[in-house]
């Protein structure tokens, strides 16, 4: 067991003992004393939503929530800038979005630098997929007659112009990556 623990993992895992008490050769005069050990950090605020535990399991998984949610917002930026292509998209929140991703990106770095590159990709892919899906689905709904098959090539045109314009403003975070991270990954 920890030393210590918030109150809501020491009850799971007193119930995580008690499972696995039948199986573990452990007396209970043993497991008094490794109790009478641990801490119990006590609950001092009122508020559900201000709750902080920093045991090591609940650390983990705050930290693992986190990662996700930094994930979640670079992956939200990427696609924002693919998107964006084809409207006005001023060079203020195209500098504001890239700098949001370079941040992101240094802090998801210093968490899991292994798997940066393989992440950021399947980002892309899935972008990649999306895009796909929609321009099946405007061929699939087109009656194909020539006038509506000019105006489909015509847009998987236009599609095919965002997206290597939106590639080339990707290419600004992922030269970012280069030049700054390039050494991270050497190094390993």
């Amino acid at each position: 067991l920890p030393l210590y623990t918030c109150a809501d993992c020491e009850a799971k895992l007193r119930l995580e003992e008690k499972e696995t008490a039948s199986s573990s050769t452990v007396t209970s005069q043993e497991f008094e004393e490794e109790s009478d050990r641990m801490i119990i950090v006590p609950d001092t605020s009122s508020d559900d939503n201000n709750d902080e535990c920093w045991c090591q399991s609940c650390t983990n998984d705050l930290d693992d929530l986190n990662s996700r949610q930094l994930w979640d917002d670079l992956s939200h930026i990427i696609k924002c800038v693919y998107r964006a292509t084809d409207k006005e998209f001023s060079e203020n929140q195209f500098s504001d979005d890239i700098s949001k991703a370079k941040e992101y990106v240094k802090k998801l770095t210093d968490i899991n630098s292994q798997s940066l590159f393989n992440k950021l990709e399947s980002i892309v892919l899935e972008y990649v997929r999306e895009i796909r899906n929609q321009v099946l689905e405007r061929f699939h709904t087109c009656s194909k007659t020539s006038h509506d098959v000019q105006l489909f090539i015509s847009f998987l045109l236009d599609e095919y112009n965002m997206f290597i314009q939106a590639a080339n403003n990707v290419t600004t975070i992922v030269s970012y990556l280069v030049r700054i991270y390039s050494f991270v990954f050497q190094e390993k």
